[in-house]
């Protein structure tokens, strides 16, 4: 976790430097993807005192984030998730709710669905967050 933290601290200071506004990193980005029955060990919280997110708060004083990441609710169920930061605090977290369940993905074995997609304010006005699967769905719009 912390060489992924690293990369995307060099990302954003690249990013600020060419006058960026808004970066946004992949699914999982501070994790990696293929998880499996990882997730535990590699869930976050997106608050200052979190030592990924803390860093990752603060930068985004510079520019707005979106980072992947696997949250953890207090049922302790695990979700891939993006969280968008703006100013030093965490704006919205959206959860994955369309998982894949087929092929080389099994998703839906090791996190939870998500049970909402809604729209949020920002500086440049309402927007909203989808991870990968989410997109190809009807409902999301």
């Amino acid at each position: 976790m912390r060489a992924n933290l690293d990369q995307h601290l060099a990302y954003i200071e690249q990013a600020a430097q060419q006058g960026v506004q808004l970066l946004v990193f992949p699914e999982l980005s501070l994790s990696g993807y293929a998880l499996l029955d990882l997730a535990p060990t590699v869930a976050r919280k997106p608050v200052a005192s979190d030592p990924t997110f803390g860093p990752l708060l603060e930068a985004s004083r510079r520019m707005d984030l979106v980072v992947g990441f696997v949250d953890e609710d207090v049922r302790h169920r695990f979700y891939i998730s993006a969280a968008y930061l703006s100013q030093g605090e965490t704006v919205h977290v959206h959860h994955k709710v369309y998982l894949p369940t087929y092929g080389l993905f099994d998703e839906g074995r090791f996190f939870a669905w998500g049970d909402s997609i809604r729209a949020f304010d920002t500086r440049w006005g309402r927007v909203g967050l989808l991870i990968c699967e989410d997109f190809w769905h009807a409902s999301p719009p």
